[in-house]
């Protein structure tokens, strides 16, 4: 009999210590209530934010990228053997270094460097 209580006890407890967190959850009409709708105000100006950042990234050039269209660029060209030419950037400005068959060589390949979009000078 005393299990019998014991139990009973620690039933009623259990019961009424999750009772309060359940009827809290529910609304006036006993249904359960579905969590508070974000306002669509938020939602526009987390757009805006997110375009802004896409144009900033996609005007933003690193000179790694420059470095590889020059690279791309002496490559192509026929006057400069790219392969002979060492391409290195900072700050948009491209410094070229190595050996050139002649004069003229040298002078192509700082005019194709020049000629990529970005850069801002060749040495």
């Amino acid at each position: 009999m005393r299990h019998m209580m014991a139990a009973a006890a620690s039933v009623s407890v259990l019961a009424l210590a999750f009772t309060p967190a359940h009827s809290s959850a529910q609304g006036t009409s006993g249904q359960m209530s579905s969590p508070p709708e974000k306002s669509g105000a938020a939602q526009p100006s987390m757009m805006q934010k997110m375009e802004r950042q896409a144009e900033s990234v996609a005007t933003d050039v690193t000179d790694s990228w420059v470095t590889a269209k020059v690279k791309i660029a002496l490559f192509a060209d026929e006057r400069v053997k790219g392969h002979h030419v060492n391409v290195s950037t900072t700050n948009g400005t491209v410094w070229l270094r190595g050996k050139v068959d002649s004069e003229a060589a040298k002078a192509a390949a700082a005019d194709i460097s020049r000629g990529v979009e970005h850069v801002k000078g060749a040495l």
